[in-house]
């Protein structure tokens, strides 16, 4: 870039000159006349030297210059001779040159020039260090040549590298005002002269010399100085060529690249809205040079890279970017895309695979598309199609890969934006109606255009939904249902089908034949040739894209020319000319780039429209039919039974697709070959209706013959009858009729089907008795003439079918361990056939195809399987060639001949092994199935494999998975690859879910049965496929119904009758009752005390000696109750509801009964053989089982246990008492559950039938005795914690909350009732059942209360054990630990008899709390190993704790802490003799650390997800003791009890309060100290909120926050006792600290904001520095967003004097029953934050105010004037408590502030949003000089003012009128020592608010 003809150096632009004179002489000429006071001779000589300079001897000449004179003395000498004057620009310019040079510059590799850049380096740093001032001069001068030369200066020392580029950016002042002004042209001067006289150009090159040499940190420096690049930007657009391509091509290289690390926030500043606007004007200039090619570029570059900061990028990892949408569609808005070329592409470029910009851009389209008339028509419809062509072309799905979680949302932004662009909102359905209809053929072509962009995008959308369904099993459905809402949403938005198919209309007259048959011409047979000839149509598209609409009225012929065909039209594409304006937009349109007539543009049209209807989905239609179909069979009233019936008969018509209905390819010959089969089914199902009570008589006789009298109710319809007859009497006819292919057809498709229904009933017993029976009688006289393996092909499928009923007849084990395969000779016909097929397949011959295809057909089906088998891989093949057409046939032979694959994969191993392993790699997504077509050699094995993988992918569930149970055990083939094939064909979505689990229960049934007869190993892992296949089946089965997971499984509403079918076929299927019945054996061995152990302990321990299948029934059992019962509960509705509920609990009774009789029978047996283990499934079976049996149930079983039991001789019965006593506990844990919490928490009340009915209580009672008689004479463990669930079950504090009062009653009195003796037993040996026992049983009782008393008195005086001692066999002596189990019951008894007998006996009673305290003073004084005894552990029982109440009353019954409360009736009937001195001491016994920061936990706080959740509960439980225990011991006024009496001056009778020592007060300091510190550790590691984390992480941070306030409340109490007492200012440093904690981490919890109110409320004054919490509170990152908006506003607040009155002040008298603060709260959820952070602000400010006062802002760096706008902006007038807070504090601030003591008067004293609104006008005003001003106007607007802003909410003025406190007295907001506000003690139990 050239300055006035002066440049800086190039390297490539020196003209070549030769230098005569002496390079000496002449430098020393030319330096004497620089340096030279006369300035002509100055300004000559630096020209003269710059001349020099641009020659190719310039470089020696500066080496020369240089040597001579390293400092450039010279230089430095004529600048400073020309200093301030005019010339010293002739200066500037030599200067400028020489650090310009290229020979000057450094070079690495120029070693002999490094000296020379060295020196001119060291001046150009001397220029930046010393001369800047100058420069800023010359800038200064309003001199262009003068402004020119100092920029050139600058932008020379910059060029010279980056390190002179960094100081000159650091040291050179870009503030300077006249700077920018640089970057500007002269406005009153000419295009050219404004050029020419200006410094813009200069300036560019100084701005752009930093990014020409910028290293990346520089270039982020420097492109901060937005002001100097953004002149550079704005004013592009007047530039020249060459300088838009020099700045937008140094941008592009040194900035636009990833090596620059600029960011892509920084990128985005730079390319602001109006330097973009600057880029689009150069873009779209016409006749535009190289500039515009680059602004293009550039604008492409900035535009869709998201690294440029404009285009957003969520998926960039680790950091998302998120763009400027708002600007990148602004842009888009603003291009002139029908008009500029380029405009239009940058366009495209971003809406290329974004569905985001392109949704967006098209629902603001800037072009109208209803007129049709408009010029921009056509051009605007062209973009529009082209804008959803790049978004389909880029690929916008992007956001589907790698979805891990559940499918996106259909209101999700990235389906909406597909959504949006396939059917913007400008293009509405009545606007593309009017188009496609349009008489036009302009408008019709552009509007078709962009139906079928919008189509193809659909299309391409539906696909990758179906892609992610099949790659995710177990969301398929949730994939579906996604797909399914799209379809629907976008089908109203679409144009009606109707519009599309009457634009076939005139192609019906057009190309109508005589000859022709009623058939859609397919799309591919609409062409546009490339030559352009008319000649005759040829097919030259792929027969895939063909579809298999027929529309009627639509004929074609392959014969028929099209018109035009004559000679007169045929004309070369040479001699067409173009001269319509129309051909050229239709080849626009299209993308098309030849010549087009009229009769070419009609026929592309019509092409294009079919293409449109193949993507249509008309395919909808199928489903409407088998929909009709279905209601036709069912309307017959024969499947009444079993509706589920009518799917089977569909199964297996030749065609029929489990996904589409109807196979793609070869609609016609399919319809051709399943006419005879369905015309066969219509028959049938005609005659059962029409004689329907005829058939159901029949089956009634045939079912009277096979049963006898016994009532039968068959599941399946009369049309089995029926369809049988027909079959037997059509292949038994010679008519005709039929032909033998035919007869084989229909003999096929009804033995798949009867054998299939067979395969899904739950009993298949009389269904195939009845098949038998028929079967026997209609093949009797044809089976011995018959050879099943021979030519009678017909008779082959029935006789298959007869030996399948049989061996389901005989209980035949399963057969697919066979190994016997059939022998075929090579002379086959059918190897003839297959050549002859293969012959004609491979010549082309289509016009023969379904010729071919039929007899292929045919001959497959009279064909011998074991030939099929021989010559698979060519059936295959050929099957696959002939468009899949043959393959349903396939699928039927397979399904009948069980062991056709199994043959296939023996016979074949290469192809079959090898094409499963590609479908399942394909499963996986780890490759595809190649397509296979006529071309490849049918005879290769490649091939074949090829076509087997087609085979296998297109084959439904109910076919691959019998046929592949024989392949299943192969060791080729892994049984996983078999298990994921299988599992894939599962999750199809029209897959019968029910029906393949009947299914698959039928095979697993004869595995089992089979494995019982020889258990090998093979079978095992058939079995564990099928309990896969199940498991993932009983899933999708609920997930798939509800729409939800399990653990919301009772949340959607799901059919009675669905649950109905699913809990009669599992609990009624032979398989569930064969493993009840004969459990498999297992060699775990086993002692009898596993007997012994409660349910729960049984079933852990049993899972090992249960059979791995039997354990599965029993899983797969359990789980189906749990979900049916949970959703049997869910429903309400009570008439279908109830009855389907009886029916599945009648199912599962039955179930029960079956399991309580195999478990008596072998009871029996046991007890004769005295060996119970045997019994081990089946009371695993009964425990799996048992919380879905009535309780009752199981009592009555229980009672029948006892009746075999002797209790007499307890050694030999004691396994058969341990069982009993067993399920009696876990009947007793069912009840205590019923009688907490009916009907709410445990889903199985359905299934016990209880409601409505009485309790047997005679029977509870016998129990009850019973178990209490064994638990007193057997020492059992189970006996007792038999015992101790029913006890514990309906204690005194549950049956409080219950609501079975009758039962209740029953079971009080029976605790009453226990005998006495039993208390004895517990006291021998004592044990933690047994003192839970007696704690639970006096908890009840008072009569066991006290006479445990009087036995507990005579143990602790040595009575009792001296007894004890005189029966054999028990200890005479009780250690500590026993006695410390029976702590509680003491504890009770103790407080029982204080509050009973009152102060008279008081010392009576203090022996007990003496005895135990000498057990507990030991064991206090070595902490840890007493809290750690096992004793103390305790576990989550029933629930887990939801409160810090919850876990305080958990922890005073727990053992520990009632070991605290012992000691604390010590201290409080005893303590006397216990001075403060022993105290202290055993306090630094528990609190034995000495560190600096003590912590009261014995766990990692920063590790807590390592810990189980009862590990930190017993954390928790030790860290509440030893707080509890220190107060205890630190502060005896606390240790007191409610009920002991006091003295005189009103003290609690024996305790005694001593003067605090000094040591006294170090250790409450030390103590309060450690609560702070473990406080802080815990509020740094647990989050405020951890209900986000996973389950176990809640709970173990749920414990730690109810901890972490229980800390809090100790705090708060003993800072009030320590200030009562004189708190000591070095006592105070952990308020700070604990003022820093709450803020930093527990700013959102109210509770904890409150606490610390509290305690600063509580410290005196003088003693602590409050302003430095006030510091901290003000200057938080939330206080201001929590001050403002504090206000409960109804919602209806106006502005100003004159607002909309009220109908009627009644209407505001609701009476709701909660107070304003409670409405406040429901509208405002975070109000109670605002309310304590308010009262925080009001304390803090109180005592600062005190303490220094807020003369200023610099006393304490508050602004008082600013907080009190805050306060005022969101102040609402209203009676609340927030709102009366923020009065008083207001009030108190303008009291105390003396600097803004009537700044509310200021602001008129309006308030909220009105405040925010005066204040911003009172600011605008100040800024605009008022002159002649006077009070009288001031005022008035003043006034006005008011009146505008006034805020009145009419509600609340009514409200106020309604509810006027009359009783409010002024002058209760000023603070004082006894009015500070007080944390509330209720808030501080609800921190989670």
């Amino acid at each position: 870039m050239e300055v006035e003809s002066e440049t800086e150096f190039r390297e490539s632009n020196f003209p070549t000159a030769v230098i005569e004179v002496p390079r000496g002489a002449k430098l020393k000429e030319i330096l004497r006349n620089v340096t030279s006071f006369d300035l002509k001779f100055c300004s000559d000589a630096s020209k003269e030297f710059i001349k020099l300079l641009k020659t190719d001897a310039g470089g020696e000449f500066l080496r020369e210059y240089v040597k001579s004179s390293s400092n450039c003395a010279e230089l430095l000498q004529a600048w400073k001779l020309r200093q301030g004057k005019s010339g010293l620009l002739y200066i500037f310019r030599l200067v400028a040159s020489i650090l310009s040079h290229p020979v000057g510059k450094y070079k690495a590799n120029s070693v002999e020039d490094i000296g020379l850049s060295r020196a001119l380096d060291k001046f150009a740093r001397l220029i930046i260090e010393e001369k800047l001032g100058d420069v800023y001069e010359e800038l200064n001068s309003k001199e262009v040549k003068r402004q020119n030369a100092a920029l050139l200066v600058l932008g020379s020392v910059v060029r010279r590298g980056s390190v002179l580029a960094s100081e000159v950016a650091k040291s050179f002042d870009f503030k300077l005002p006249i700077f920018p002004k640089l970057a500007e042209y002269n406005v009153r001067r000419g295009v050219e002269s404004k050029r020419k006289h200006s410094t813009r150009r200069a300036f560019v090159g100084f701005a752009m010399s930093f990014l020409e040499v910028g290293k990346p940190g520089l270039l982020r420096w420097v492109l901060q100085q937005r002001d100097m690049f953004s002149v550079v930007l704005r004013g592009l657009g007047s530039d020249d060529d060459e300088t838009v391509c020099y700045v937008l091509s140094t941008l592009r290289d040194r900035i636009l690249v990833p090596e620059s690390l600029v960011p892509p926030g920084l990128r985005s500043v730079i390319f602001g809205s109006v330097t973009l606007d600057q880029l689009i004007s150069i873009a779209g200039r016409e006749n535009g040079g190289l500039g515009t090619e680059v602004a293009f570029k550039v604008l492409g570059m900035v535009c869709t890279d998201p690294s440029n900061g404009l285009m957003p990028d969520p998926k960039r990892h680790p950091n998302p970017l998120r763009g400027n949408q708002k600007r990148l569609l602004d842009l888009m808005k603003k291009l002139k895309a029908t008009e500029i070329r380029y405009h239009r592409e940058l366009l495209l470029s971003i809406v290329n695979g974004s569905a985001l910009f392109g949704s967006a851009y098209l629902d603001e389209f800037p072009y109208n598309l209803e007129d049709h008339a408009s010029p921009t028509w056509f051009a605007a419809v062209s973009l529009a199609a082209n804008l959803v062509s790049s978004v389909r072309a880029g690929y916008p799905f992007g956001f589907l890969e790698n979805q891990t979680e559940e499918p996106p949302s259909i209101n999700s932004s990235d389906v909406q934006g597909i959504i949006r662009c396939i059917s913007p909102r400008p293009f509405s359905r009545l606007v593309i109606n009017k188009g496609l209809l349009h008489s036009d053929s302009v408008v019709k072509q552009g509007t078709l255009r962009l139906v079928l962009e919008a189509l193809m995008l659909l299309d391409s959308f539906i696909g990758i939904l179906n892609n992610c369904a099949r790659s995710s099993s177990q969301m398929s459905h949730i994939w579906a249902s996604l797909k399914q809402d799209i379809q629907n949403e976008i089908r109203i938005l679409l144009p009606d089908p109707q519009v599309l198919l009457s634009l076939l209309s005139p192609l019906n007259l057009r190309y109508k034949s005589p000859n022709s048959r009623l058939k859609r011409v397919a799309a591919s047979e609409i062409v546009l040739e490339e030559n352009m000839n008319r000649t005759k149509k040829k097919r030259t598209h792929s027969e895939n894209e063909a579809t298999d609409i027929v529309v009627c009225g639509i004929t074609s012929s392959p014969d028929v020319p099209l018109p035009g065909d004559g000679i007169g039209v045929q004309e070369n594409a040479g001699d067409l000319e173009i001269k319509d304006d129309c051909v050229k937009a239709y080849l626009e349109l299209w993308g098309l780039h030849q010549c087009m007539a009229v009769e070419d543009e009609e026929t592309y049209f019509y092409s294009k429209l079919l293409d449109t209807l193949k993507i249509y989905h008309i395919r909808d239609i199928k489903d409407q039919a088998y929909i009709l179909a279905e209601a036709a069979m069912l309307s017959t009233g024969a499947f009444e039974t079993n509706s589920r019936e009518i799917g089977a008969w569909f199964l297996f018509l030749p065609g029929y697709s489990s996904c589409n209905n109807i196979v793609e390819h070869g609609v016609e010959i399919i319809q051709n070959l399943s006419s005879v089969v369905v015309s066969f089914l219509c028959d049938a199902v005609s005659t059962t209706g029409n004689n329907l009570f005829k058939y159901w008589d029949l089956l009634r006789c045939h079912i009277h013959r096979l049963e006898g009298d016994e009532d039968v109710s068959p599941d399946f319809s009369p049309l089995m009858v029926c369809v049988l007859e027909k079959c037997l009497r059509l292949l038994s006819s010679d008519s005709g009729t039929f032909t033998l292919p035919e007869k084989a057809m229909i003999s096929l498709y009804v033995s798949n089907t009867l054998r299939y229904i067979l395969q899904t009933q739950v009993e298949a017993g009389l269904l195939s008795s009845l098949i038998s029976l028929l079967l026997s009688e209609g093949l009797d006289g044809h089976c011995s003439s018959v050879d099943i393996h021979g030519d009678f092909c017909e008779w082959r499928p029935l006789e298959n079918l007869l030996l399948f009923s049989n061996s389901i007849l005989d209980k035949q084990t399963c057969s697919i361990l066979s190994d016997d395969t059939k022998v075929v000779h090579a002379d086959s016909s059918f190897y003839h056939t297959l050549s002859e097929v293969k012959n004609f397949v491979g010549r082309g011959y289509d016009d023969i195809l379904p010729g071919i295809t039929t007899a292929f057909v045919y001959s497959m089906l009279c064909t011998e399987p074991a030939a099929i088998a021989k010559n698979f891989p060519s059936v295959v093949s050929i099957s696959h060639s002939l468009h899949g057409v043959p393959i349903p046939h396939l699928f039927s032979i397979v399904s009948l001949e069980q062991n056709l694959l199994k043959d296939v994969s023996k016979l074949w191993p290469g192809m079959f092994f090898t094409g499963v392993e590609r479908v399942v790699t394909m499963i996986h997504g780890e490759g595809r199935v190649e397509e296979l077509t006529v071309k490849l050699d049918m005879d290769s094995i490649g091939s074949a494999t090829v076509a087997f993988c087609s085979f296998l992918e297109r084959a439904p569930f109910y076919v691959l998975f019998p046929a592949l149970l024989s392949v299943g055990y192969s060791y080729v083939l892994e049984i996983s690859k078999l298990q994921d094939l299988l599992l894939t064909k599962l999750s199809e979505g029209a897959t019968d879910l029910i029906s393949s689990l009947r299914l698959l229960l039928f095979w697993f049934y004869k595995i089992e049965s089979s494995y019982r007869d020889k258990p090998l190993d093979e079978l095992e892992q058939l079995s564990e496929m099928c309990f896969t296949l199940m498991d993932k089946m009983l899933a999708r089965l609920f997930v798939e119904k509800t729409d939800s997971g399990f653990s919301t499984i009772t949340s959607a509403p799901l059919s009675t009758h669905y649950l109905q079918e699913v809990a009669e076929t599992l609990f009624c299927h032979p398989a569930v009752i064969m493993t009840l019945e004969c459990p498999l054996s297992r060699s775990e061995e086993f002692s009898d005390a596993i007997l012994g152990e409660s349910w729960e302990n049984f079933l852990a321990l049993a899972r090992r000696g249960v059979h791995k299948n039997d354990y599965c029934v029993f899983d797969m059992l359990a789980k189906t109750s749990d979900y049916v019962f949970a959703l049997c509960n869910d429903h309400k509705i009570p008439s279908e509801v109830d009855c389907a509920n009886k029916r599945i609990v009648k199912a599962f009774e039955s179930l029960v009964q079956k399991l309580f009789g195999i478990l008596k029978e072998r009871f029996d047996h046991c007890t004769n053989t005295n060996l119970f283990l045997p019994l081990i499934p089946t009371l695993f079976a009964l425990y799996t089982l048992s919380r879905f049996i009535s309780p009752f149930e199981l009592l009555e079983l229980v009672q029948w246990i006892f009746s075999k039991a002797d209790l007499k001789d307890s050694t030999s019965n004691y396994s058969a008492l341990a069982i009993g006593l067993g399920i009696a506990g876990c009947a007793f844990d069912l009840l205590s559950a019923y009688v907490q919490q009916p009907g709410t928490e445990l889903t199985a009340f359905v299934s016990w039938g209880i409601e409505g009915k009485s309790f047997d209580v005679t029977l509870f009672e016998n129990i009850y005795f019973r178990v209490a008689d064994i638990a007193s004479r057997v020492e059992l463990d189970v006996a007792d914690i038999c015992f101790l669930k029913v006890v514990n079950g309906f204690s005194r504090h549950r049956l409080l909350q219950n609501k079975c009062l009758p039962l209740c009653v029953v079971m009080s009195r029976l605790i009453a009732s226990t005998p006495v003796r039993f208390l004895s037993h517990c006291l021998q040996r004592t044990s933690i059942t047994k003192a839970q026992l007696i704690f639970r049983l006096t908890e009840v009782s008072p009569l066991h209360l006290a006479i445990f008393g009087h036995l507990f008195s005579d143990m602790t005086s040595g009575t009792f054990l001296r007894k004890c001692n005189m029966v054999q066999g028990y200890s005479s002596t009780l250690a500590d630990d026993d006695f410390l189990l029976l702590l509680p019951t003491a504890l009770s008894y103790l407080k029982s008899n204080l509050v009973k007998y009152g102060k008279q006996f008081y010392n009576c009673f203090r022996k007990i709390p003496s005895f135990y305290w000498t057990i507990l003073v030991h064991g206090f004084s070595n902490w840890k190993s007493f809290v750690s005894r096992e004793i103390f552990r305790v576990e989550f029982n029933e629930y887990l704790l939801s409160s810090e109440e919850e876990l305080l009353n958990f922890f005073h019954r727990s053992l520990l802490g009632t070991s605290i409360l012992m000691a604390r009736y010590y201290f409080a009937l005893c303590g006397g003799s216990w001075k403060q001195k022993k105290c202290l001491k055993l306090f630094d016994s528990v609190c034995s650390s000495s560190g600096v920061n003590e912590d009261l936990l014995d766990c990692d706080v920063g590790n807590i997800s390592a810990y189980s959740p009862n590990q930190c509960l017993n954390f928790t439980m030790k860290a509440l003791a030893k707080i509890s225990l220190c107060r205890m011991l630190l502060f005896p006024e606390d240790n007191l009890i409610q009920f002991l009496p006091k003295d005189g001056n009103g003290d609690p009778v024996g305790v005694t309060s001593e003067v605090g020592s000094s040591k006294a007060f170090s250790s409450r300091s030390r103590f309060v100290e450690a609560l702070v510190h473990t406080w802080q550790s815990v509020v740094k590691k647990v989050p405020s909120n951890p209900f986000g984390s996973r389950k176990v992480e809640c709970t173990n941070y749920s414990l730690f926050r109810y901890l972490e306030v229980f800390i809090l409340r100790n705090i708060s109490e003993i800072t009030a006792e320590m200030h009562d007492s004189g708190m000591q200012s070095d006592s105070l440093p952990y308020i700070e600290q604990l003022a820093r904690y709450t803020l930093l981490y527990r700013f959102e919890v109210p509770g904890i904001l409150s606490m610390l109110c509290n305690v600063l409320a509580l410290v005196p004054e003088g003693t602590f520095s409050h302003s430095l919490v006030l510091q901290l509170l003000i200057a938080h990152s939330q206080f201001a967003p929590t001050i403002q908006s504090a206000s409960c506003s109804s919602g209806s607040l106006q502005f100003g004097m004159i607002f909309k009155p009220m109908s009627s002040i009644l209407k505001s008298l609701v009476l709701h029953g909660k107070d304003d603060y409670a409405l406040c709260k429901e509208d405002n959820p975070q109000m109670p934050k605002q309310l304590e952070v308010v009262k925080l602000l009001r304390v803090l400010f109180h005592f600062t105010a005190q303490q220094c006062g807020f003369d200023s802002e610099e006393d304490n760096g508050i602004n008082c004037k600013e907080l009190l706008f805050l306060l005022m902006s969101s102040y609402g007038a209203t009676m609340s408590e927030i709102d009366v807070e923020i009065y008083y504090l207001m009030h108190e601030i303008e009291c105390i502030s003396e600097s803004n003591p009537a700044y509310v008067a200021e602001i008129d004293y309006l308030w909220g949003s009105a405040a925010v609104k005066v204040r911003k006008e009172r600011e605008m005003e100040q800024d605009i000089s008022v002159d002649n001003t006077n009070d009288e106007t001031v005022e008035e607007r003043r006034r006005i003012q008011f009146r505008e802003n006034l805020p009145v909410d009419p509600k609340m003025c009514a409200n106020t009128v309604l509810h006027f406190p009359y009783y409010r007295t002024t002058g209760e907001g000023f603070l004082s020592s006894n009015k500070l506000p007080r944390g509330d003690a209720e808030c501080m139990t609800k921190v989670f608010l």
